[in-house]
């Protein structure tokens, strides 16, 4: 049977980075991302790294974050999500902005020349561990 400990959890998401890895000045993530687990991942992989997160749980919400927000340092862009994909909304974020690092984020390897033909500066497939994601993040910012 399940036994829920939520304070376990509080302790391991405290501890600090095994990987040492910080950023040397605070960095603005925009993580566009439907599914909640997939996004405590990510949040639990940067935990500790001087990154402030930010959610977007469609495409849609992620293209009017980016255009309110212009102190955004990268975006982690789900290519399949409800409302808007990450397709379209990479095209139009980069109407805007074509210079902010975007790095698809699917299932599906095969999505890897369409999501760079898009306008994504990088890629990672799904499920990734936190070397592989602290790897794509840091060729780009």
């Amino acid at each position: 049977p399940y036994d829920k400990h939520s304070d376990s959890i509080i302790t391991a998401i405290s501890q600090k980075d095994e990987t040492g890895f910080v950023f040397r000045d605070k960095k603005r993530i925009l993580v566009a991302e439907d599914i909640e687990s997939n996004f405590i991942l990510i949040g639990y992989f940067l935990n500790g790294s001087n990154a402030e997160l930010i959610r977007a749980h469609n495409g849609k919400e992620a293209v009017d974050i980016c255009l309110s927000d212009h102190k955004i340092d990268l975006i982690l862009m789900d290519i399949k999500m409800p409302i808007m994909d990450g397709y379209t909304a990479t095209k139009l974020i980069r109407e805007s902005n074509p210079d902010i690092p975007i790095i698809a984020q699917t299932a599906y390897a095969d999505d890897k020349t369409h999501s760079i033909e898009c306008g994504c500066s990088g890629f990672i497939t799904k499920p990734f561990d936190k070397k592989r994601l602290l790897k794509a993040i840091c060729e780009l910012i």
